[in-house]
């Protein structure tokens, strides 16, 4: 299974590219998908996506094939999906 995987604001820098293509044996859950992720890159980049207990950030937002889905989604990714990683984005000018 092959999935095109999109990263954004710091996820993006720690990552160290936009996006990247990453092959699995089997359709993943989404946060078997973040595990595998967290496994290739460093520390940063495990903080920014999964908790102290290795599950999906809470503020994290996943979006899959242009629909947002919950991080606790037992469905599995298909094949070919473009997942997509927003960190929670904060800042901006007072008014």
């Amino acid at each position: 299974m092959k999935y095109i995987v999109r990263y954004w604001g710091q996820i993006k820098r720690s990552a160290g590219a936009s996006e990247e293509t990453i092959e699995l044996d089997t359709e993943p859950t989404i946060a078997d998908l973040l595990e595998r992720l967290a496994s290739r890159h460093d520390e940063t980049f495990r903080m920014l996506v999964l908790d102290d207990a290795g599950r999906p950030r809470p503020s994290l937002v996943v979006i899959v094939d242009d629909e947002q889905l919950p991080l606790d989604s037992s469905r599995r990714l298909p094949d070919g999906a473009s997942v997509t990683l927003l960190p929670p984005i904060a800042g901006g000018t007072p008014t």
